[in-house]
Formats: structure tokens, C-alpha cells, sequence
């Protein structure tokens, strides 16, 4: 029973710590997350979106109260009191236009979104492939140092019996020292890939990144023809689709500042005078365009 559990245990060890390796997918996702410039032109994109709402929505009703008093000067007292309420009514396509605008104006925070998270996509997934290339290929140059190390210690042990001379351990030493330059190049690498990876994801730089599993990866399509490949970049790319959006939004904009109609504004007042048994006296209706 307790060999099961031990088994068990170290069974389930070995899941999590093949679990906690780090993928491309996890990379982009914190990406998305964390990056500040990301964040910003998310926060961004959704403010403008709640203005569509806003510009759906009709105006504020306006309401008032008067006192008229006829030789009295006591604040509390009044001979005449009106209340009104006015409100426009939505009938022209001032209301249609504005919300016409407010979409295109979010249309184009959205597609600032794409222009921010496209770039630094493409820095980490080459940030993340840097540091699993210059990984793998640090792990020969290691082995082969050891074999030297062990290859210069028995070149020294025959020197110290006098079985070879003192050019057999340079030559050796001089080997070795000569393998130290593409592991310092490689080890500038993973540094670089390292901090540029923490920066994306908003870590600091300084931040361990422990194993990577580059067998996950997006799958591999059918690259095309020239005329294809062109009509997907000028479709897809997040600066153009930018500025079709700031165009449309500006055509929106055109119309709203087109449009000469205004809303009409009903307006209704009642009277109440002082000494009547009618809590209204009498009341007004009327209509103003301006």
C-alpha cells in the first residue's frame, strides 16, 4: 500500500513538473495580458465601446420650475407656480449618424488593439524560439568541454610522468579556451531572449524561466501564391485595417457634421395658482426646432 501511494506520488511529481513547462501559447496569452501598451489600447477600445450605447440613448429630459409672485416679495409665497418638461424627440438622423460615429470610433480603438498586440506577438515568438534554440545548442558545446577536461587532465598526467611535453597540454588548454567563445555568444543569447521575454510579459527582466516545451506549436499551412499571400497582408494587416477604420470614422464624422435637420423639442407647462382648488390650473404644449 504505501509502495502504490510512493508510485502514486511520484507519478503525479513528474505531471505537474511537466506541466509547469513553459509554452508559446502561455507566452502569447500573458502577452495579451500583461503588456502595458496591450492593456492600454484594451482599456481604451472598451471605454469607446460604452460610448455606443451612450450616443443610442436620447437626450436628457429638462425640467424646471417657476414662481411668479405679483407685489410680494416673500420668497416662501408665490401666486403662480410653473412646472415644464421638455424633451427632443429622435425623429431625424442626427441620433442614427452619432451612433454611425461611435461605432466607427470603436472600430478603429479595436484596430490600435491589433497594431499594439501584432508586434510584440511576433517579438516573443522569437524571443521564445531564440532561448530554445540557444539552449539546445549550449548543451554540445558543454558536453564536448568535459570531454576536453578530461582529455587536458590526461595530457597533464602524462606530463607530469614524462611522457609528453609541454606543447600537448597547450595545444589542449588552447582547445578548450577556443570552445568558451560560442558558449559566452550563447549565453548572451539566452540572457537577451530571457529579459526580452520577461519584459513582454511584464516580469522582471531578471526572472528565472525554467523549462520550455517547443513541441506545441501553430500549425504549419500552405503558404500559396504570391497574389494570395498579397491580398491576406493587405486584408490582415493591423496597420492598414487602422487606417480604414480611421477613414470610415472620419466619413461618419463628415455626415454627422452634415446633418442640418435638428430634432424637434416638445415642451409641456402646467400652472398651478395660488387659491385654486385644482392642483392644475392650466397648461401649455408646445414645439420648438433649433
Amino acid at each position: 500500500m504505501k509502495f502504490r501511494l510512493l508510485l502514486f506520488c511520484m507519478i503525479s511529481a513528474s505531471v505537474a513538473r511537466a506541466d509547469d513547462k513553459l509554452t508559446l501559447a502561455r507566452v502569447l496569452k500573458d502577452v495579451g495580458e500583461q503588456h502595458p501598451q496591450v492593456r492600454a489600447a484594451q482599456a481604451l477600445a472598451a471605454a469607446d465601446r460604452e460610448r455606443i450605447p451612450q450616443a443610442s440613448a436620447w437626450d436628457e429630459p429638462t425640467v424646471g420650475i417657476e414662481h411668479m409672485r405679483r407685489d410680494n416679495l416673500r420668497i416662501l409665497r408665490a401666486d403662480e407656480t410653473e412646472f415644464s418638461v421638455s424633451q427632443k424627440l429622435p425623429v431625424t438622423s442626427q441620433r442614427r449618424q452619432r451612433v454611425a460615429l461611435a461605432k466607427a470610433e470603436a472600430a478603429v480603438a479595436d484596430s490600435r488593439v491589433s497594431a499594439q498586440v501584432t508586434p510584440v506577438v511576433i517579438q516573443a515568438t522569437d524571443a521564445f524560439y531564440r532561448l530554445v534554440r540557444a539552449r539546445e545548442l549550449l548543451e554540445l558545446p558543454r558536453s564536448n568541454d568535459e570531454i576536453l577536461a578530461r582529455a587536458l587532465s590526461a595530457v597533464q598526467a602524462r606530463l607530469a610522468s614524462g611522457a609528453t611535453d609541454v606543447t600537448s597540454v597547450l595545444l589542449a588548454e588552447t582547445e578548450r579556451a577556443r570552445l568558451q567563445e560560442p558558449v559566452i555568444a550563447l549565453e548572451r543569447e539566452i540572457a537577451e531572449a530571457t529579459t526580452m521575454l520577461n519584459t513582454l510579459r511584464n516580469l522582471p527582466p531578471e526572472s528565472a524561466i525554467g523549462a520550455l516545451d517547443a513541441s506545441v506549436g501553430p500549425a504549419a499551412g500552405t503558404i500559396g501564391t504570391f497574389e494570395s499571400l498579397r491580398d491576406r497582408a493587405l486584408a490582415y494587416r493591423p496597420e492598414l485595417r487602422a487606417a480604414d477604420a480611421q477613414v470610415t470614422a472620419a466619413d461618419r464624422a463628415t455626415d454627422v457634421a452634415r446633418a442640418w435637420l435638428p430634432d424637434p423639442e416638445v415642451t409641456v407647462r402646467a400652472r398651478h395658482i395660488r387659491g385654486s382648488n385644482s392642483p392644475i390650473s392650466e397648461y401649455d404644449t408646445g414645439l420648438a426646432i433649433s
